[in-house]
């Protein structure tokens, strides 16, 4: 063999079997390795193939799941002959998603007042009061509602005290159900900002 050959064996036992999965089916099985650190979080698969950004890469011996971030197919002599796929973790996949569903807020669900606009320009109207909670947590699951009972309840002992005061951590038995409804939390916390500022009665 000449020294300077390179050898296949070598290079078989870097490849593994990968399935590509496309909104929850397996679509294509294809074999590929972990490339080095020159190129972290990228897997090469030495032959053409049906991959896209979103889908996900299963390895098959471990199960372990990968996003795919930026397929991006090579060409030899105007064929694609590999494909050089950056991925993410599903851990990392997974808390961005996470982030995202947390910072994004459809308007079009949000029940009363909110704060619209950037972090520059804000437009706030403050506007809700006891009965627009009421409202919201009477469309409650019928397993919430107990809970939402006793958040109205204290709120509205607290708005009808005769020197209305939120206590630090008043509310903190309820933070599981206020946190969960984002139309909730933003009517619960307009109606705070307006006991604070004494617009509530």
């Amino acid at each position: 063999m000449s020294p300077f050959s390179f050898p296949t064996n070598l290079f078989s036992d870097m490849m593994q079997e990968f399935s590509i999965e496309r909104n929850g089916e397996v679509i294509e099985t294809a074999k590929g390795f972990f490339c080095g650190h020159n190129y972290p979080n990228t897997i090469q698969f030495n032959e053409n193939l049906n991959i896209r950004n979103g889908d996900w890469i299963i390895d098959t011996k471990t199960n372990q799941r990968y996003h795919v971030i930026d397929a991006q197919p090579k060409k030899m002599n105007g064929v694609i002959s590999y494909w050089m796929v950056k991925y993410e973790t599903e851990i990392a996949y997974r808390r961005a998603e996470s982030i995202n569903r947390q910072a994004n807020i459809n308007i079009g669900t949000v029940s009363g007042n909110s704060v619209i606009g950037n972090q520059e320009n804000v437009i706030m109207n403050i506007g809700h009061n006891i009965d627009d909670i009421k409202k919201i947590i009477d469309a409650l699951p019928a397993d919430e509602q107990v809970t939402g009972q006793e958040l109205l309840d204290t709120l509205k002992s607290t708005e009808e005290a005769t020197h209305p005061v939120l206590v630090e951590g008043a509310l903190s038995k309820f933070s599981d159900l206020i946190k969960k409804h984002s139309d909730l939390l933003i009517a619960v916390g307009n109606w705070a900002v307006k006991l604070l500022i004494g617009q509530q009665r």
